[in-house]
């Protein structure tokens, strides 16, 4: 689940995601007076009934609104019993720590995983 058409495009560029993909268009965002009936939120979850989805992953943007919205969405599709997912963040790669903000650093230590020889 995205929310934006252009984050689609990246994700394909990829190359690792075979599964399908529903595009919000947008984000929820009380500030500006978007709420989830504003964007494709009731689609993605009749979607999801229909289609007896079995996960859903969340791509939204890492910020307040991308959390607000992955919130909602979580929220709604909760009772369908699917397994919801989002993208892990943190450290990009070939980064500074110097140079990462206090969320991204944040971020990473509570996604952290245990290292495992490969």
């Amino acid at each position: 689940m995205k929310s934006y058409p252009q984050d689609l495009f990246t994700i394909e560029k990829a190359g690792f995601y075979e599964g399908v993909y529903h595009v919000l268009f947008g984000h929820i965002d009380p500030l500006e007076d978007v709420d989830p009936e504003d964007i494709n939120t009731d689609k993605l979850v009749n979607r999801a009934r229909e289609n007896n989805i079995q996960e859903v992953i969340i791509a939204t943007n890492p910020n307040l609104e991308g959390d607000v919205t992955a919130m909602c969405i979580l929220e709604r599709l909760k009772p369908l019993g699917i397994k919801v997912t989002q993208l892990a963040r943190g450290m990009p790669s070939e980064s500074y720590l110097e140079y990462a903000n206090s969320a991204v650093i944040a971020d990473a230590i509570h996604g952290r995983k245990l290292m495992q020889k490969a």
